[in-house]
């Protein structure tokens, strides 16, 4: 799964809060909502224009934000998925 707790840190250390992230209409609430849950350790998915539009904000790459980490449980419904080619 995707952990988003590198963006969350990356976020606090340039004093970007939650609130202005929704006040400057950077990301909307369900966004957020899916980032900062569990301190972002939580498993759901962002759209990559999300990604790319924090990357401007942050002045940096997709991987110092974004982590891939073993699915967790509870965290994640991916093992839940089937392949249904």
């Amino acid at each position: 799964m995707i952990s988003y707790e590198k963006l969350v840190k990356k976020l606090k250390e340039n004093n970007i809060s939650q609130y202005r992230l929704k006040q400057d209409k950077i990301l909307g609430s369900a966004t957020i909502t899916k980032i900062f849950k569990n301190d972002g350790l939580n498993g759901e998915s962002i759209d990559i224009k999300v990604v790319d539009k924090l990357c401007k904000l942050l002045d940096c790459q997709p991987g110092d934000i974004l982590e891939r980490v073993e699915d967790i449980e509870g965290y994640s419904d991916t093992s839940e998925r089937k392949y249904r080619g």
